[in-house]
């Protein structure tokens, strides 16, 4: 397991108003926490483990412009992270989403959509019961006919 914790000098100097300048070290400490299967190679563990996330470049276009942890907006969206490390190791994530209407379930205020919504997760619900009760009811069946062949 791995966890990145935010060093609080930084959160606070944030907090301040400050725009410091800070390496990825500055920022947060990377907790990694690593069991081994015997006769592993314990120092290629650690030197992965550094090498991949120590001063890690990290680059975030969304659709074809830099991220700056705006707001993204309802649409289609273009996702693209490169990381490089220090010995230029590359790592690329594209990837394509949507975000629907800014609630759960993409309705904004249209009460028709909401009832639309409503009637078919509850016919969805239905059918699934009747499955399930139809799986337990054939696994009671046959489970008796069984029984009873004994």
């Amino acid at each position: 397991r791995q966890y990145t914790v935010p060093k609080s000098e930084a959160i606070s100097a944030v907090r301040r108003g400050e725009c410091p300048a800070l390496s990825t070290g500055d920022k947060h400490l990377r907790e990694c926490y690593v069991v081994a299967k015997e006769g592993a190679d314990l120092e290629k563990i650690e030197y992965e483990i550094t090498d991949n996330f120590e001063n890690c470049n990290v680059n975030i276009y969304l659709d074809d412009q830099i991220y700056n942890n705006e707001r993204i907006e309802i649409g289609k969206h273009k996702l693209y992270i490169e990381a490089t490390d220090l010995s230029g190791n590359n790592n690329i994530l594209y990837l394509e989403f949507e975000v629907i209407e800014d609630n759960l379930i993409g309705c904004g205020n249209d009460f028709t959509c909401y009832i639309n919504n409503y009637i078919e997760i509850v016919i969805i619900v239905g059918v699934l019961l009747f499955l399930v009760t139809g799986m337990i009811i054939a696994h009671l069946v046959i489970k008796r006919k069984k029984d009873e062949s004994m």
